[in-house]
């Protein structure tokens, strides 16, 4: 067995930081590691946790940087845990991973309240699988699952409507959206599935050939988290939650030559 030691240690980010009103960004992290290593076994796990200070990003929705910046400007923590266990054989190996961790963000005032920040995803797994058929055939598997990320709902919608020169009130044909709390809620969970085969051909002392095929997101599922937007048809109009990203099954060929 092994063990690092907690440490600690600050990074400071560079121009423009620390003028023109633009805070300098420092960082705290700490990190303690247990590892276990065998000649076909190995694990390891490890807690963490950062502190942020002075952390920036865009703004979520900004029409007017008259009302409202185009950065903004905060603190921030991140914690968790993290575990990898893999084990390989003769023909076969195995690799498994997962995360829990937690990440929070608070913007703009000293004492605003923390909110989930957009890409804190609680818990993350993957699973990688490699198995060694004989006469130079090889199978992958590539899992991974995903709890859901925050999102801002819809509040609601507002009718918008148009003062005509004629002084009459006439309705856009498009309304608009009003968000919620940021980042208040979640959605569904996330994952793939990825199948490969490959075949080598050649061996020692020799140009070695290798013919792939795979195919990503074989199970159709969701990959990106569902976002608010108005739809628009022919009995009025309604909030929907789509994805950010569709990603259907997708094949692909690889072909590989080493001399």
């Amino acid at each position: 067995w092994t063990m690092t030691s907690l440490s600690r240690r600050t990074i400071a980010s560079g121009s423009p930081a620390g003028r023109s009103g633009t805070p300098l960004s420092t960082a705290d992290h700490a990190l303690i590691e247990v590892k276990r290593s065998a000649p076909r076994f190995a694990a390891r796990a490890s807690a963490f946790a950062s502190r942020i200070r002075g952390a920036g990003e865009v703004r979520p929705s900004v029409t007017d940087t008259g009302v409202a910046a185009f950065f903004r400007f905060g603190r921030g923590r991140v914690w968790g845990l993290d575990a990898e266990l893999s084990t390989t054989g003769a023909r076969a190996s195995l690799a498994v991973a997962y995360v829990l961790s937690w990440s929070r963000r608070a913007w703009d005032e000293r004492h605003a309240a923390e909110i989930p920040w957009r890409y804190d995803r609680r818990h993350q797994s993957r699973a990688f699988f490699t198995w060694f058929t004989g006469r130079g055939w090889r199978f992958n598997v590539l899992a991974e699952l995903l709890s859901p990320e925050p999102t801002t709902p819809a509040g609601g919608t507002l009718e918008q409507a148009l003062l005509a020169p004629d002084g009459l009130h006439r309705r856009s044909r498009f309304p608009v959206m009003v968000p919620g709390p940021e980042n208040s809620a979640r959605g569904g969970w996330m994952g793939h599935l990825d199948l490969g085969i490959q075949k080598e051909i050649g061996g020692p002392e020799r140009p070695v050939w290798r013919i792939g095929a795979s195919i990503l997101n074989l199970g159709f599922t969701r990959i990106a988290p569902a976002m608010p937007e108005i739809d628009v048809g022919s009995q009025g109009w309604h909030v929907v939650y789509r994805p950010r990203i569709f990603l259907p099954p997708v094949p692909t060929l690889t072909f590989g030559f080493e001399f």
